[in-house]
């Protein structure tokens, strides 16, 4: 179903090098929307990498068993920091399971959460 939300991070405490759990749909998507909010508590972000992955691997698979693929890095810039939001679009893409990385995450502190939400289809 195009534009329907789910989260993959809900209010995760923020941490450096954390991977969600896979979502995976009935059939092969090509374009993926991620948005992201990030919540301060005790730190002051400066640094916030994310990496949409995505498998072809059937649902019977287990996340650490499916074979992951790189669709995008989004590398939060001055702006998205300031805002503590961002979105990316991934277009052109055909995957039916996908995940998020967090590969850099700097000034988080303790009670920091990020919540991010997958959208299947661009918006």
């Amino acid at each position: 179903m195009s534009g329907q939300a789910v989260a993959l991070f809900n209010a995760q405490t923020a941490v450096d090098a954390m991977t969600s759990a896979s979502y995976h749909m009935s059939h092969v998507k090509s374009h993926h929307t991620v948005q992201s909010v990030y919540t301060e508590s005790a730190g002051t972000l400066t640094a916030l990498v994310m990496v949409l992955e995505g498998s072809l691997d059937n649902r019977g698979v287990t996340d650490a068993n499916a074979t992951w693929v790189t669709m995008a890095t989004s590398t939060w810039d001055g702006g998205e920091i300031t805002a503590l939001a961002a979105t990316f679009v991934v277009p052109d893409q055909p995957f039916k399971r996908v995940r998020v990385r967090v590969t850099t995450l700097t000034g988080e502190g303790s009670g920091d959460t990020l919540t991010t939400k997958y959208i299947q289809g661009a918006i």
